[in-house]
């Protein structure tokens, strides 16, 4: 079955993304609570690439990567005004409002596209569609596998969403007032330390308000 040049190209593409990918976290990015399961995501992901391209099972395979795409874009677009809203020894509260509406729709994005839409139309159809279709024809190559490997990375999805929900945790409390990345163990200590520091001075001022009532 002869596939089109501009699937091809997309194939091609993606799975040059995620070999530089491995190479990113290993090499260049920060150490994280989820480094190794994000380098166990990545070969997870080239083997689907491959193997989704060398059976033909292209047009499941493009489904997946569009929904994973989307909140990637939205990502990454928060992740660049984080890393902009303090530069050139300035605070730039553009970009931090930027962040904040960029963390909203990637937060929407996550939950809609990956956690919904995945399972209904990905999941739904390589396993239930595709069993009924198994039972007809009695022949459907990788079932079990692509399954499986599908399965495992929609756990990775709720458990990445878990993260988005403790942050959002954390704003609700007051331990966060900004987007960060909850992933590293700076950040969750930075968040303690603040919260403890503000319980403290709330704790001081309480004292003190008591005592000078007393007083008076």
């Amino acid at each position: 079955m002869p596939i089109e040049p501009t699937v091809y190209s997309l194939y091609m593409l993606q799975l040059s993304f995620y070999v530089h990918s491995i190479y990113g976290t290993i090499c260049m990015d920060a150490k994280r609570k989820d480094t190794l399961l994000m380098l166990f995501h990545h070969f997870l992901t080239i083997s689907l690439i491959g193997f989704s391209y060398a059976s033909r099972y292209h047009k499941i395979g493009l489904m997946v990567l569009f929904v994973h795409d989307v909140t990637d874009i939205a990502l990454e677009f928060t992740k660049v005004n984080v890393y902009f809203k303090n530069r050139g020894g300035q605070f730039h509260r553009l970009n931090e409002i930027m962040s904040n509406v960029g963390f909203v729709i990637f937060a929407i994005c996550w939950y809609l596209f990956r956690l919904y839409w995945l399972p209904l139309k990905v999941l739904h159809s390589t396993g239930y569609s595709s069993m009924i279709r198994h039972q007809q024809t009695n022949h459907l190559p990788f079932y079990l596998f692509f399954n499986i490997m599908l399965w495992i990375l929609q756990g990775m999805n709720i458990y990445w969403f878990m993260f988005i929900l403790y942050f959002l945790f954390k704003v609700a409390t007051g331990q966060m007032t900004e987007v960060d990345d909850v992933r590293e163990d700076e950040v969750v200590k930075e968040a303690m330390v603040k919260a403890r520091s503000k319980s403290s001075t709330t704790s001081t001022r309480n004292t003190v308000n008591n005592k000078s009532r007393k007083t008076d």
